[in-house]
């Protein structure tokens, strides 16, 4: 019984930590977003790295190359 609450402790986890990793890495538009995201996502723990990937994708630097 206690398996399936370790197995998904772990998986939050490791969300957790690639969110907090891809924070990071990330360059923001703003760049005082990006201590804001950290903060967000270190003292909301679950919830604040469901927002981040919700809305930090728009507030994002695009490195993309335009489209020809």
């Amino acid at each position: 019984m206690t398996l399936p609450i370790v197995i998904v402790g772990l998986l939050l986890m490791l969300f957790w930590v690639i969110t907090l990793s891809d924070a990071f890495e990330s360059k923001f538009k703003d760049s005082d977003m990006k201590v804001v995201w950290i903060l967000v996502i270190i003292f909301t723990k679950p919830f604040g790295a469901i927002f981040y990937w919700i809305i930090a994708p728009k507030q994002k630097v695009n490195n993309l190359p335009p489209i020809k």
